[in-house]
């Protein structure tokens, strides 16, 4: 039995799934999973070494996905209304909160938004609009910085693409103490930290 872990949005955790029929699988592959709510569609982010007992309630891997599947990927208009309707209901409300995407589930059944915000954040009613709304399942998942960064950010300060958006795909913890190791402290916070404002990664 081989486990495969499997990410639906860059910000959202990594779910594991049950490689059941064996398929070639590699890093980055896009994939149709089973779930709680529908079968969906992911990509392919780490690979785990198998139980010695079977977890009954460890999902499968269904297949690769194909042309087909990933025509029913929501569009950047869809996912822009939902994100402009989502927000004119979190400064209805005056939420301290920062909406940063929205993740469509490809059988429709569920639409998961991802917010920043400093505290916990009592977001109840915006949930009953969005499900009034969109009559579906909603998920809001609350990031941290990095991952905000991951979204929206562009270029770092060396003026190339991220790191966060192009290649890392982990977060480890960065502390002050590995500043000081690599002898960098003196240069300011600002030159040694990244454009999510956490210390460079």
């Amino acid at each position: 039995m081989k486990i495969v872990q499997v990410q639906f949005s860059p910000w959202d955790k990594k779910y594991n799934f049950i490689n059941s029929d064996d398929l070639s699988l590699k890093l980055n592959d896009k994939v149709i999973v089973d779930t709680d709510l529908g079968l969906e569609i992911g990509e392919i982010a780490g690979f785990l070494k198998a139980p010695e007992e079977k977890d009954e309630e460890m999902k499968s891997v269904i297949r690769l996905a194909n042309s087909d599947d990933l025509a029913r990927v929501v569009s950047e208009s869809r996912k822009k209304e939902a994100l402009a309707y989502c927000q004119e209901l979190i400064e209805k409300y005056n939420l301290p909160m920062k909406l940063v995407d929205v993740h469509f589930a490809l059988s429709g059944s569920r639409l998961n938004f991802a917010f920043a915000a400093e505290g916990r954040v009592d977001f109840r009613q915006l949930v009953k609009d969005l499900t009034a709304h969109f009559n579906t399942n909603i998920r809001l998942t609350q990031i941290g910085a990095r991952d905000e960064a991951r979204v929206n950010g562009d270029c770092g300060h060396c003026g190339r693409n991220l790191c966060c958006r192009k290649f890392i795909k982990d977060f480890s913890s960065i502390t002050s103490e590995m500043a000081e190791s690599q002898q960098v402290v003196h240069r300011g916070s600002d030159r040694i930290s990244g454009m999510c404002g956490r210390l460079m990664c």
